[in-house]
């Protein structure tokens, strides 16, 4: 199974994470297929290609809880 979940990619102490396409048994730092997005904790930046994930959605990839909450947000704050 496929999904889009978060990967860390920075040093202890820094939460920025890359939203990508992986495996869903491979490791939490293991190769992904496609990078779809970032997100920084710190500052609240994020940044989605949703084109790419509607795609992989309609494929029969599945979300993340984290991702899901996260894709919500970033929906509900851009139609402002």
């Amino acid at each position: 199974m496929i999904k889009i979940r978060l990967k860390r990619i920075n040093k202890k102490k820094c939460s920025h994470y890359s939203i990508v396409l992986i495996d869903k048994r491979s490791a939490p730092g293991g190769k992904h297929i496609e990078k779809l997005g970032y997100y920084n904790a710190e500052k609240n930046n994020k940044k989605f290609n949703l084109e790419r994930i509607r795609y992989w959605l309609n494929v029969g990839a599945q979300l993340s809880k984290r991702v899901n909450i996260l894709l919500k947000n970033y929906k509900t704050e851009n139609k402002k």
